[in-house]
């Protein structure tokens, strides 16, 4: 590639990692060849744990989860749709840095290029516990961003048409997720949640 002429010699070069996974990405990345311009860049996806983040129906190997993050579970109703212990906050801790250690501290610049947390429709979702699914959603995006700012990557979050963004005028039509999407600020959980909902 560097040998082929014009701007090859020193353009970034975005490699993707296997199937985007973190953990495929890390195991194969050891062998990632050498760069004499430098300029290497490694993306995955982060949609991490998929049962909250892109998961819209319940399967025989898991169930869709609507309240991600450390004060967003629910304790009366809709319990079994909480984030299972340990993929809250601290899996993208862990995750994160793996891809960090593996290539940032090698010189190698991490891209992040695709991560969002959809909200649910499902039926049972009503009143506060949709409520609750909205504030999760802005907690796991500002999170993600944050972390990702953090250890020095480049992020780009996922959006479709007329999803953020009116697709004729542009005009943004939901500035809450908008804001948690940029970093900015994130739907604190409703109070008392833990006990009242």
């Amino acid at each position: 590639m560097r040998a082929n002429g014009g701007g090859n010699a020193v353009r970034w070069l975005i490699v993707q990692g296997p199937n985007t996974n973190i953990d495929e990405t890390c195991n194969w990345g050891k062998n990632l060849p050498s760069d004499p311009a430098n300029k290497r860049m490694v993306e995955v996806h982060d949609y991490d744990p998929f049962d909250f983040t892109l998961m819209t129906t319940d399967e025989s190997w898991g169930t869709k989860k609507y309240f991600w993050g450390y004060n967003y579970h629910v304790s009366k109703k809709l319990t079994n749709r909480n984030v299972t212990a340990g993929n809250d906050e601290s899996l993208h801790d862990i995750q994160l840095g793996k891809m960090k250690t593996n290539f940032t501290d090698r010189g190698i610049l991490v891209l992040i290029g695709e991560y969002k947390a959809e909200l649910k429709s499902d039926p049972e979702l009503t009143g506060s516990y949709k409520d609750q699914n909205y504030r999760s959603c802005t907690h796991w995006d500002k999170y993600i961003v944050n972390k990702i700012n953090s250890l020095g990557f480049i992020g780009t979050c996922w959006n479709i048409q007329n999803d953020l963004f009116d697709a004729t005028t542009g005009a943004v039509l939901d500035w809450n997720m908008l804001n948690a999407m940029l970093g900015n600020s994130e739907w604190p959980p409703i109070p008392g949640s833990v006990n009242s909902l």
